[in-house]
């Protein structure tokens, strides 16, 4: 008897936004794993040890936002309008099948104010012409980030049986 299974991955994000009054607001949205997350997916779920022509693609540790509206799709590499990369994530923490990436953008990063529509969750240092790869973006309403404004992103990635 054949046993098949399949994979489904989801990714659900909250966007803190904390002004220099502190006041807070929250977005929740989710996102779209493009065809180079799921293959970055497949990548890490092999051995090196199995297959020498075979290396482990770098872990998820780069987050960007941006400006375009321009709806996900399973085919881009990159974000369309990028105006600031956090090369380096707050934390990553893993609870049963969900792992979470946690990124901030403190003041003055970006240095001026933008109108926030995207987001995605990179491998690297985000240079996706490095060879870094793009595994999820997502496209939200405007969140508007004013210099001294603070932007927190908690990233969810949910793998479960479909």
């Amino acid at each position: 008897m054949d046993l098949v299974g399949a994979m489904k991955v989801t990714g659900k994000l909250k966007i803190t936004k904390i002004d220099e009054f502190g006041n807070k607001s929250i977005l929740l949205t989710k996102n779209l794993v493009v065809n180079g997350g799921l293959s970055w997916i497949a990548g890490r779920l092999v051995d090196t040890g199995t297959d020498p022509g075979h290396t482990i693609p770098g872990e998820i540790s780069a987050m960007k936002i941006g400006t375009s509206s321009t709806a996900e799709a399973g085919g881009q590499t990159d974000l369309i309008s990028p105006v600031a990369t956090q090369t380096t994530l707050d934390s990553v923490n893993v609870s049963g099948n969900t792992v979470q990436f946690s990124a901030t953008y403190g003041p003055s990063n970006p240095g001026t104010e933008e109108a926030l529509k995207e987001a995605g969750l990179f491998t690297g240092t985000g240079n996706v012409g490095g060879g870094d790869i793009m595994v999820c973006r997502t496209v939200f309403p405007i969140v508007t980030k004013q210099t001294p404004d603070t932007i927190i992103i908690n990233w969810n990635l949910t793998i479960s049986a479909s």
